[in-house]
């Protein structure tokens, strides 16, 4: 014959242990806020520094090149084309 259990019902926490976890909980969710509050700092000045570094370059690029147009059609001219054809030509 088997031997009954008595089932136990009272499944509280001693307040002392259930005060330190809630605290440890507090403690924790605040570490994690602060940690992502970071992050996201962090995220967004490498996010300006990368459009800014792009936009450095696109207007490097863009500015060698005008000035490789501009002499480009200079030197056509300089050869007796007449200014029409060079900036047809090379613009």
């Amino acid at each position: 014959m088997k031997k009954k259990i008595n089932e136990v019902t009272d499944y509280t926490l001693d307040p002392q242990i259930k005060e330190g976890i809630e605290i440890q909980y507090q403690n924790e969710l605040k570490r994690r806020i602060k940690a992502n509050k970071k992050q996201r700092r962090v995220d967004r000045i490498l996010t300006i520094f990368i459009i800014g570094f792009i936009f450095v370059v696109v207007y490097f690029i863009l500015s060698a090149n005008s000035k490789m147009t501009n002499k480009a059609i200079e030197d056509c001219m300089s050869r007796g084309h007449s200014e029409n054809y060079c900036y047809n030509k090379w613009a």
